[in-house]
């Protein structure tokens, strides 16, 4: 990554209060871009903020969830924390009780054949399905992120039938 000169891209799937993302947004400046999902609204404000504070306008903020398809869901915060949240099913239809909209990385980055550097994904035990939703773009090499940091706890991705053993080896079936 320190080899390109320009066009350098961040994806935060997850991004909490922005840590991550006003990091790679202040380093990268005009040399690249951060992609930032997050669907929880208090987060959202955070990361306007900081940005904001930090004059960053190198950042794309998504308010939504990442699966492995596009829909919609609701939101579950363990003990009220956001930083513990997660989301519940996927349905097609927004509904009551269904109001956060969920799309895939695939539908932003595989219909852009946008190159990704790095990707960091931290969505509570709904990694597994991230990943479901970016396969053609993990199988396109030229698109394809040189680095991948994702959150990896049993408890969290026990949630959803999943456990590290697997995600790990899910990951390296592309390569990785």
């Amino acid at each position: 990554i320190d080899d390109k000169e320009k066009d350098i891209v961040f994806v935060d799937v997850g991004v909490n209060f922005g840590l991550f993302s006003i990091y790679f947004a202040k380093l990268l400046k005009e040399k690249g871009h951060v992609y930032a999902f997050e669907p929880e609204e208090q987060c959202i404000n955070l990361i306007k903020k900081n940005s904001l504070l930090n004059n960053i306008n190198n950042i794309t903020i998504h308010k939504c969830a990442v699966s492995d398809k596009i829909g919609y869901t609701q939101m579950f915060n363990v003990n009220d924390q956001t930083a513990l949240g997660y989301v519940g099913n996927v349905k097609k239809v927004h509904d009551d009780s269904n109001k956060i909209k969920v799309i895939t990385l695939d539908s932003i980055f595989e219909k852009e054949k946008k190159e990704i550097d790095i990707v960091k994904i931290d969505v509570e035990g709904h990694e597994t399905s991230v990943i479901n939703g970016f396969k053609l773009s993990l199988s396109n090499k030229r698109i394809s992120p040189k680095v991948m940091m994702i959150e990896l706890v049993d408890e969290h991705l026990a949630r959803f039938g999943h456990n590290k053993g697997e995600l790990i080896n899910f990951i390296n079936s592309f390569g990785y």
